[in-house]
């Protein structure tokens, strides 16, 4: 299995969702919208969760040292608001709710 870099996106054809990559690559087809809005955000949740091992692995190491601690701080505020962002997005498009059986 290979993965398609991101950034995907979300299209509607003939009442179904796919998602397609640059070069319109097809990731993902026949899906329902609340499908079709999780699996498009699948990039962006995977970049938000290697800034968390960053900043997890940058905790660490840092001790007392300025500088580490310095970039770890940056890294933490890079990975939330990655996450943030993932989240507004699933929010907004009732991907949660849905999950959640609401």
């Amino acid at each position: 299995m290979t993965f398609t870099p991101g950034p995907w996106w979300k299209s509607y054809d003939l009442g179904t969702y796919e998602i397609r990559a640059d070069g319109g690559v097809v990731v993902a087809k026949d899906c329902t919208k609340e499908d079709a809005d999780a699996i498009a955000s699948m990039p962006d949740m995977l970049a938000a969760l290697l800034s968390f091992e960053r900043a997890a692995q940058l905790s660490n190491t840092c001790e007392d040292a300025t500088d580490a601690v310095n970039e770890w701080l940056e890294a933490s505020n890079d990975a939330m608001e990655k996450v943030n962002a993932v989240l507004k997005r699933l929010r907004d498009a009732k991907v949660i709710e849905k999950a959640e059986g609401r």
